[in-house]
């Protein structure tokens, strides 16, 4: 037992410095100190055990002996009883809420509580972020047609953002990240700025006709820069003590890092096979 090992050793250090200090000391001094702390420290637990047998309760507790502030939380005016149940896990954990909100009324229909209302919570958010996502692809596509006046190098754009967020929510499957109501934002923030990645790489290999690696060696750059700067704001989210801030500080993170490499290495394949019909 490393703890009871480590608090042995503490006592030993401690009684090696009593020694110590007092090994150049009167003996009979030290004698009589020693006495009048033992005879201390044994009337103060004769004192302490006196007030612990006063205050014993042989008596059963009765339900009226409870104090009115106490007794009505757990007993209603038609005298039911209220039972609490606990989550042993995160209710943050959608998986997990699920399941304990469903066995929960499944023995009592009626229920209701914080768990509940996490739940009603988390499918509100759920379907928000799902149609906030839509409506912001809706818009960045028309943004997009009505830049480029084409559809495939709008296509070619929003290439790096989708293929980005894919691989943003199958890192999320992997690493076990959940949605909370705060990095929930996540997706759409993604979406708005990971957009600029293909924007800027597409234009230039346009400008450039069709010249990839000039492409690359000039907007790539800046791009890649830009992403890096962006990652380092949110990075500073996860010395947060606010869970959800971290969580939202690590989204943003494989979301902006997904994009910025899918804009590196899908997207420049993907306009080298057009070739220069772009132009």
């Amino acid at each position: 037992n490393e703890e009871a090992v480590s608090q042995i050793k503490r006592g030993r250090r401690a009684v090696e410095r009593f020694f110590e200090s007092y090994k150049d000391d009167d003996s009979a001094r030290v004698s009589r100190r020693l006495e009048e702390f033992s005879g201390d420290l044994f009337s103060y637990i004769d004192r302490q055990m006196t007030v612990l047998g006063d205050a014993r309760q042989l008596e059963e507790v009765e339900l009226t002996d409870l104090p009115d502030n106490v007794r009505t939380r757990f007993v209603g005016r038609t005298g039911k009883y209220a039972a609490y149940v606990f989550p042993s896990q995160s209710v943050w954990n959608k998986a997990f809420l699920d399941r304990f909100n469903a066995d929960v009324l499944a023995v009592a229909p009626d229920a209701t509580g914080t768990t509940m209302f996490a739940q009603a919570l988390l499918d509100a958010a759920g379907r928000a972020l799902r149609q906030c996502s839509l409506f912001v692809l809706a818009a960045i596509v028309v943004v997009l047609l009505l830049d480029f006046r084409r559809a495939t190098p709008a296509l070619l754009a929003l290439l790096s953002v989708v293929v980005g967020v894919i691989w943003m929510l199958g890192a999320m499957r992997i690493l076990g990240l959940q949605y909370n109501p705060i990095n929930i934002t996540a997706v759409p923030l993604t979406l708005g700025i990971g957009i600029d990645n293909g924007v800027h790489i597409v234009h230039r290999f346009r400008e450039s006709g069709g010249d990839i690696k000039r492409a690359l060696l000039t907007s790539g750059r800046a791009v890649t820069v830009s992403s890096l700067t962006t990652m380092a704001g949110f990075a500073c989210l996860l010395f947060s003590t606010h869970r959800g801030l971290v969580s939202l500080g690590q989204l943003m993170l494989l979301g902006v890092g997904a994009c910025l490499l899918a804009s590196l290495t899908v997207l420049p394949a993907a306009l080298a096979a057009t070739g220069r019909s772009l132009r």
